[in-house]
């Protein structure tokens, strides 16, 4: 892969900066300082691996003159010619132009980049001088062992991503410490285990809790029904009181009834109210009275018209007639009296007679309806007939108090039931060894399944493990071979041998004098120099395998004096020609001057610090 230019929108002080052609070996881009130099480093790994967000620590260069945040990257590859467009931002992935013309995304360019990701190229394909001096990227990050992973599994997947997703895997199934497939299903299975043995145990008490429910039951069921029974006389008592004022009032009619008789009533009525008038001589008069006083006063007067001019006794029957006349009169006179009277009588108490015995119909009918006919009505209907109001009074508070307590009574049963019951349901449940004993079947058969599967992930990546370290160890010689070759160019044979410590990760150096030195305790200088080395073996080690990758390097040569500044010049040049595209940039123009007889004129780039409200151009 080699990178022909570039096309800024905005990007740090860069707004439509655009470069392209350029070479497949070396070319310095030389600007002073502020001309923007390590931004287009940062632009140019941004453009392949994606800008920061601000979540990072690392500078996120946003538009200072204005402009789409981003940009295009051109690149030539074996295909042909692909273009990256990529927009700064959390959720903008980069856009490919394929040499066909095609569209591609994430994906295509992580096959093109061939199993790189930033930490590899920043430590060995793209750098500064901060982190040229940083041992730890190329040591402690394993930037080794990446470079010699990233051709085992090909595709874009390297074999240390293959042990990271195997080890990751296994710690799903299995860790010490933390959640884990084996771990939560040996905590289940501890659960259920635990159950199984309070089930059984519990098993010895379910008959004890059968008895104690059904004493409950029994309980309860005596206790409703003694609800029951003040529930029903508490209703007697209140029927009682509610019918006895229309009983009462029936009683009365009956009464009243009993003294009302019609001959009675009548008699009473001529004997004490009234008396026929005395004949003469003060006798009674009787029913014949009047015919005998007709009779009296029709001979009389007989008498008196055949003697009044005749008898001297004439006067006297005149006196005896008229007397008789009154007598008759009078008679009459009481019987129309009486009659009326009498008729008066009768029809008041005929209507007394009929509404007290509506009355009592009325309540016969109301009793029936309410109490029925049966012999209990009959027993209802006598104890009506006592009349006892205070008595039941009384005893329907009683038995309003009494059923206060039964209800009472009552709903602690009910609540000592569903507690028996839900006690022994409880014990049920959990006493299921059946179910209970699938179910820890089912775990250990899962269990046997996911140890299966850790042994066979440990397994996998014990082959990719020992395929990678035989990979590195074979080719780890040759990168410390190629280093050693390279910084006892530079340093003219000052240093013979670069290898790896016995113990530990570090490197120590064999020098002329057959001296060894550990490397950090080399000054500044000559440890920039040793791991500029070892980046130039690296990096001409993974191109060698047919996935080339461009070197650019930021001002890397400052703190090298004249001499070892050449040797390194030397061996950049060498890679240049042999190993892949270098683009070196650098404020030095005495850098440049160390390239000069192999340096064309299109090899060389200026860049100028621009000026205010001036757009950035990168000079051919």
């Amino acid at each position: 892969m080699i990178i022909r230019g570039w096309s800024i929108d905005g990007f740090g002080l860069f707004c439509g900066e655009a470069c392209r052609g350029l070479g497949d070996g070396l070319t310095l881009i030389i600007g002073p300082n502020e001309s923007g130099k390590s931004t287009l480093l940062d632009f140019i790994r941004g453009a392949l691996f994606g800008f920061p967000d601000r979540r990072s620590r690392s500078p996120l260069h946003l538009p200072l003159r204005g402009g789409r945040h981003g940009g295009r990257l051109m690149l030539e590859t074996d295909e042909g010619p692909v273009v990256i467009d990529r927009e700064a931002g959390r959720w903008h992935a980069a856009e490919l132009t394929l040499p066909d013309g095609g569209r591609g995304g994430e994906a295509e360019l992580g096959e093109l980049l061939g199993g790189i990701d930033l930490t590899v190229f920043r430590s060995v394909f793209g750098f500064g001088l901060a982190e040229l001096s940083d041992f730890a990227l190329l040591d402690g990050r394993g930037i080794d062992r990446r470079l010699s992973s990233a051709g085992i599994t090909g595709a874009g997947r390297s074999a240390r991503e293959a042990i990271e997703a195997l080890d990751e895997e296994a710690a799903k199934l299995l860790r010490p410490r933390g959640r884990s497939a084996v771990g939560a299903a040996v905590s289940e299975l501890s659960r259920i285990e635990k159950r199984i043995t309070a089930a059984r145990r519990d098993l010895e008490r379910h008959p004890e809790l059968v008895a104690e429910e059904e004493d409950r039951q029994r309980d309860l069921e005596s206790l409703s029904a003694e609800a029951d029974r003040l529930r029903v006389e508490e209703r007697r008592r209140e029927r009682l009181l509610e019918l006895w004022p229309a009983w009462h009032q029936r009683g009365q009619a009956l009464q009243r009834l009993a003294g009302l008789t019609e001959s009675g009533a009548t008699a009473a009525a001529i004997d004490g109210e009234d008396r026929p008038p005395a004949g003469p001589d003060g006798f009674p008069a009787t029913a014949a009275t009047p015919l005998l006083l007709t009779g009296a006063a029709a001979a009389a007067a007989g008498a008196v018209w055949r003697f009044s001019l005749q008898d001297p006794l004439a006067g006297g029957l005149l006196a005896a007639a008229a007397l008789a006349a009154a007598l008759v009169s009078a008679w009459f006179g009481w019987k129309r009296r009486r009659d009326l009277a009498e008729l008066r009588r009768f029809l008041t108490a005929a209507a007394e007679r009929r509404s007290l015995e509506e009355t009592v119909r009325q309540v016969d009918s109301l009793v029936a309806a309410r109490i029925g006919n049966d012999q209990q009505a009959r027993r209802f209907i006598a104890e009506l007939d006592r009349g006892a109001v205070a008595a039941w009074e009384a005893r329907l508070s009683e038995l309003r108090e009494a059923q206060a307590r039964t209800a009472e009574r009552r709903d602690t049963s009910i609540r000592r039931l569903e507690a028996a019951r839900r006690e022994r349901q409880s014990l049920e449940q959990s006493a299921d060894l059946p179910g209970l004993e699938t179910e820890r079947q089912a775990l250990l058969g899962r269990l046997t399944e996911e140890a299966e599967a850790w042994r066979v992930n440990r397994l996998a990546r014990g082959l990719v493990d020992r395929t990678l370290h035989a990979f590195t160890g074979e080719r780890q010689p040759r990168v410390l071979q190629r280093a050693s070759r390279l910084f006892s160019g530079v340093t003219e044979g000052h240093y013979e041998q670069v290898a790896r410590q016995t113990e530990g990760s570090g490197l120590t150096l064999l020098a002329a004098d057959g001296r060894r030195i550990d490397a950090g305790d080399l000054s500044r200088g000559a440890a920039e120099q040793l791991y500029l080395c070892l980046r130039l073996a690296l990096a001409a080690e993974h191109n060698s395998r047919g996935c080339p990758m461009p070197l650019l390097m930021d001002d890397v040569l400052v703190n090298a004096d004249p001499r070892r500044a050449a040797g390194l010049a030397r061996a950049i040049t060498d890679y240049a020609g042999t190993a892949g595209q270098v683009i070196l940039f650098t404020c030095h123009p005495a850098t440049a001057d160390l390239f000069g007889d192999v340096l064309e004129g299109s090899a060389i780039r200026r860049l100028a610090v621009p000026q205010t409200g001036a757009d950035h151009s990168l000079s051919m």
